[in-house]
């Protein structure tokens, strides 16, 4: 079921360049999540697979735009799966019914200045506007860290 749900949905297939592999890593981890997201379950499915033999291609074309950036095969392996295990996460969650007993997480955090102001912020944003925000925020550390570590091991 997980090779169909990516068959139909996951067509992020364009010719990159290593000098715009972020913006690559960052739509492809998009567009992964709106195909898990458009299944019911999505990425319970999708949970513990690995690529099938078919797309294989596929993988050597990603790990080849990031040797070709700067990092050896294994690190680019690391953040491709990190970034995929981490876009299975984040689905299962915004994919869950929010907690049932919100309000006593809420009431025990007010002792707790900092958390309370995080839940706060939490909550104002709303269950799908959370997910949204905080998918990229981490995507986005993910990315930009992994810049960071290139740059450093250069």
């Amino acid at each position: 079921m997980a090779e169909e749900i990516m068959a139909r949905g996951h067509t992020h297939d364009w010719p990159v360049v290593p000098e715009n592999w972020r913006d690559f890593m960052f739509e492809n981890a998009r567009d992964f999540r709106r195909t898990l997201l458009s299944y019911r379950d999505g990425g319970r499915v999708h949970a513990g697979t690995e690529t099938s033999p078919q797309d294989l291609p596929n993988v050597e074309a990603h790990i080849a735009v990031l040797v070709g950036a700067g990092m050896e095969a294994e690190f680019a392996m690391e953040l491709l799966v990190a970034i995929a295990r981490y876009t299975v996460g984040c689905v299962i969650e915004g994919q869950a019914e929010p907690p049932p007993e919100r309000e006593k997480l809420d009431a025990a955090a007010a002792d707790f200045p900092l958390t309370r102001r995080a839940i706060t912020h939490y909550r104002n944003c709303g269950h799908e506007a959370f997910f949204e925000a905080f998918f990229e925020a981490g995507l986005r550390m993910m990315i930009e860290g992994a810049a960071l570590r290139l740059s450093q091991d250069a």
